[in-house]
């Protein structure tokens, strides 16, 4: 590998059963030891540091005796060493011919599984509620309470009904929310087939929902007024002040990303939810157990980071931008998300009205607690109150979940958007590009491993 990324003609041989020899110049001379052999300056081939060890074994027969084999130093050299030395060694993983690789920004290398390169459901049959689209750069994770299957046929309804979860290439993990049908033809209607918006003009207005122990029923007046809960709106108290909204957004703009959200949950019958609340890796804003990830931090809006709600609406998009080449579009989740969730929770044998501290997480890390998760998704009873984008008036947006001494899922509430409230966070929705095309995936392995390993000093994941 040293010889073809510097383009040299290095070489190594056995010339008998104890003789492990080295050549710099083809095969014209051959040494036990070449002082200077190998640029320093490469980390993967040399280390840099002599406290845990003075360099890497190569793996070889013996060199010059039963007792000595070759080494790469701290200095480049090359040479033979004697087995008890304080050397270590670098683990590598050998790749099948036709496998793909694809640098990522940290410089470690993801393995490109082009079973899931494009858009499709996993047996390529056409997209509904039951038939969950995996968006390109997904890959289908099995849980203990949900499979994919075997890729051949959809997978079962209990299954679904049961959270089924995809993961992206970065480990990030959502979960498929299923929606029949999600837009009715007036409130009445919503209330039977729990859609998600009516049809006003060429704009599509939220539908929003109260909860009971025997139902759902959405809200009185919440596609007319603008005095309580509605969206897609501005808040204008806020939202037109430079200071919070300096180009977030405008009316338009929010009622247009509305627009595509439905268009999208119209064609693929459904949307993924972050199964975990919003995380952030560095500044990078993920969907991780926080409480197994070294690295991440549950975010919330007295992180400098994702300050109030507008720092967490900003980062939310920052995931997956609309202009950016992903297959998905990220944003915080609109009310009428978090209800269609809810929806399809209580429709499925969930209890979303009842208070119950024993399933809360009372910590401020997301996925610290077993108990405090619902078809796979975790936190609605505890850890954080979740921001949305719906709003209430002109001067709050509305969060969802516990909300003090009441841990309810179902909860809704409404707070000033200016406040930075460390128990105050938001949660990923991600909904597929409507120009996405479907094309079929071949029927095999079609759940992808999870294992990790190594590469010339370069972390891989496969996909």
């Amino acid at each position: 590998s040293y010889s073809e990324k510097y383009g040299v003609n290095y070489k190594a041989q056995a010339s008998n059963s104890t003789g492990y020899m080295i050549s710099n110049n083809g095969d014209s001379s051959w040494q036990y030891s070449i002082n200077g052999m190998l640029d320093t300056s490469d980390r993967t081939y040399v280390i840099n540091s002599t406290s845990n060890a003075y360099g890497m074994w190569v793996a070889s027969p013996s060199a010059n005796n039963s007792n000595y084999l070759m080494g790469a130093n701290y200095a480049g050299n090359v040479n033979t060493t004697y087995y008890s030395s304080n050397l270590g060694f670098r683990p590598i993983v050998c790749l099948k011919s036709d496998t793909q690789l694809e640098k990522n920004d940290d410089g470690s290398f993801t393995i490109v599984d082009d079973t899931f390169k494009e858009t499709s459901t996993i047996n390529g049959e056409e997209p509904t509620a039951m038939n969950p689209t995996i968006p390109e750069g997904y890959k289908p994770v099995d849980t203990e309470t949900s499979s994919w299957g075997d890729g051949t046929t959809a997978p079962t309804e209990e299954n679904v009904n049961n959270g089924l979860v995809i993961e992206d290439r970065n480990g990030s993990q959502f979960v498929w929310i299923p929606v029949e049908t999600a837009v009715a033809s007036s409130e009445d209607e919503g209330t039977t087939n729990k859609a998600m918006a009516i049809k006003s003009g060429n704009d599509y207005k939220g539908l929003l929902y109260d909860f009971s122990e025997s139902g759902s029923t959405v809200r009185n007046n919440c596609t007319t007024s603008t005095y309580n809960y509605h969206e897609p709106d501005i808040i204008s108290d806020y939202d037109d002040d430079i200071s919070y909204n300096n180009g977030l957004f405008t009316k338009d703009s929010m009622q247009e990303d509305y627009n595509k959200m439905i268009e999208s949950i119209e064609k693929y019958h459904g949307f993924y939810v972050a199964r975990y609340e919003l995380g952030l890796e560095g500044t990078l804003p993920v969907s991780k157990n926080a409480s197994t990830n070294t690295g991440v931090i549950t975010a919330d809006e007295s992180n400098s980071n994702t300050k109030m709600w507008y720092g967490l609406y900003s980062k939310s998009r920052e995931y997956a931008p609309e202009e950016s080449e992903k297959s998905v579009v990220s944003s915080m989740m609109w009310g009428s998300q978090y209800d269609a969730m809810m929806n399809w929770m209580q429709r499925n044998g969930e209890n979303v009205t009842s208070s119950n501290s024993s399933k809360q997480n009372t910590t401020e890390v997301t996925g610290s607690n077993s108990n405090d998760v619902l078809k796979n998704i975790y936190d609605l009873y505890g850890c954080h109150v979740e921001w949305t984008l719906e709003a209430n008036g002109t001067d709050c947006r509305v969060i969802r979940g516990t909300n003090g001494n009441q841990y309810i899922p179902r909860l809704r509430s409404f707070e000033y958007p200016d406040s930075t409230n460390s128990s105050y966070s938001a949660r990923l929705a991600l909904y597929i590009k409507t120009g996405e095309e479907d094309s079929g995936l071949s029927a095999g392995d079609i759940v992808a491993s999870e294992d990790k390993s190594s590469i010339y000093g370069a972390t891989v994941k496969r996909l």
